[in-house]
């Protein structure tokens, strides 16, 4: 990994350096500990030539203010093509999922069976059945032996 330098970053919180470097600097710091050690190093350094904020409240106000300007900065930056939305992506999984079912895709994995399923053992209500019958069987049949005698 390429590390910045404490000067680099120095550059970085005086706020010295361009646009696409900012934003490296800013991605690096994501991924690097050490570099993120070398920035809080400058920002502490640079804290104790700041000045001291002596009306906050007007302080807050102007810093609101560029906030509030900055998203319609940042949107026409951030502008995407139609095809990278995300309902687009959704848009065009319904169109195939539907083209499939319409298709009949779908249908041959509902009819296919496993050899091991068409020659299974009947269930447990089936067996349940069987044994009932046979149980009134041999009660009737014993009542019949009883009325024959």
């Amino acid at each position: 990994m390429n590390h910045i330098s404490e000067e680099q970053w120095k550059k970085y919180v005086q706020d010295e350096v361009d646009l696409s470097t900012r934003r490296q600097y800013e991605e690096h710091l994501y991924r690097c500990d050490q570099c993120l050690e070398l920035y809080l190093h400058a920002v502490a350094a640079y804290e104790e030539k700041l000045p001291d904020v002596t009306d906050p409240a007007a302080f807050t106000g102007q810093i609101l203010e560029k906030v509030a300007e900055q998203p319609k900065e940042m949107q026409a930056e951030a502008a995407r093509p139609f095809y990278q939305r995300t309902i687009v992506h959704y848009t065009v999984a319904a169109a195939i999922t539907v083209m499939f079912m319409t298709s009949g895709v779908f249908h041959s994995i509902t009819t296919v069976q496993s050899p091991a399923l068409a020659e299974s053992s009947p269930s447990v209500t089936e067996q349940l059945v069987n044994k009932t019958v046979a149980w009134l069987n041999v009660i009737e049949q014993k009542n019949r032996e009883e009325t024959d005698q």
